[in-house]
């Protein structure tokens, strides 16, 4: 067994406790208290990764420097090399970096490859949050190539996997009901839309305020895109404008937070646009989506990526 340091034990204690911290400040309603909490867990993540000295965590370096050269081979080779030296405690991850790398690169049949093997770890798991997690994860990826049915029922199983009791849950509650309603708008169940948009707000309210926190304004964001579409597909004009503008300022405040450096958060960037662009026959005209297309395009482009195929 690879020894300890004492450093490294007490790391080991205190991230599962400033987590803990995190998840009671929010549940208290004390929102600005709880941004602090997130400047502490970032920090004891900078601390651990200045000591780690793991060939695993050699090549996550590599990955990012690479990533924010937009070396997307290199990146890619790192990534594999991290693949061959997994343990099962961070193969997830992997799977993960490498479906969002090859959706970027628009090689979509390697994506869903890495998506279905996450989503074998979450059907094996013993873990009910940790299994929800990698089923949304499979479940996105599927979601953003086009794969309704199977998007899904992955999220569905997600779902299921969690304690409704369990306040600590919220957060990915109300992200898997917000992404549940963007399958129903997808097959016109604007009713099943309308009532999972409903309930995944009223969970996500308490973490709102929380500026810094970016997978919470990520959820809110793609809340709002949905909103945005259901109000589209019920002729509600005005309030779909709205919306769309509220998903796209949200998601360039991600694009913003210093966690958020690297190529993602800006792809996010670039896909709200894009719908809103096909939405604004209904909430904008010809000229406004004309802008947004070409400001979509305009990101791919900038990161040294091909045009981006979207479903």
């Amino acid at each position: 067994m690879m020894e300890t340091s004492d450093d490294q034990h007490d790391m080991s204690d205190e991230l599962p406790a400033a987590l803990q911290r995190y998840q009671d400040l929010v549940q208290a309603g004390r929102c600005a208290d709880a941004e602090e909490a997130i400047e502490e867990i970032m920090d004891l993540v900078m601390q651990h990764a200045e000591t780690d000295n793991s060939p695993d965590w050699a090549l996550v370096v590599a990955a990012s420097d690479c990533e924010l050269a937009h070396d997307y081979a290199g990146m890619e080779q790192a990534q594999l090399k991290r693949l061959a030296i997994a343990d099962a405690h961070n193969v997830t991850g992997i799977h993960r970096d490498l479906a969002r790398l090859y959706v970027a690169l628009n090689r979509h049949g390697e994506a869903l490859v890495h998506a279905e093997a996450i989503a074998a770890i979450g059907r094996r798991s013993d873990f009910p949050f940790g299994a929800a997690l990698e089923l949304r994860l499979a479940g996105g990826i599927h979601l953003r190539l086009g794969h309704v049915a199977q998007a899904e029922e992955y999220y569905r199983a997600a779902l299921d996997r969690l304690d409704v009791d369990d306040a600590s849950c919220n957060q990915i509650r109300a992200s898997l009901l917000s992404l549940l309603a963007a399958c129903d708008l997808a097959c016109d169940r604007t009713r099943q839309a309308s009532e999972r948009l409903d309930a995944a707000i009223e969970l996500l309210c308490p973490y709102t305020p929380m500026l810094s926190a970016a997978g919470v304004q990520s959820d809110l964001a793609e809340w709002w895109v949905n909103t945005a579409w259901l109000r589209v597909k019920l002729g509600e004009v005005d309030e779909a404008g709205e919306a769309w503008q509220e998903a796209v300022t949200l998601s360039r405040l991600v694009v913003e937070l210093p966690q958020c450096e690297g190529i993602y958060a800006p792809l996010h960037l670039a896909r709200v646009l894009h719908e809103y662009a096909q939405a604004s026959t209904f909430v904008g005209g010809r000229e406004l989506a004309a802008r947004l297309s070409a400001e979509s395009a305009s990101i791919a482009a900038d990161l040294g990526l091909p045009p981006q195929r979207y479903y």
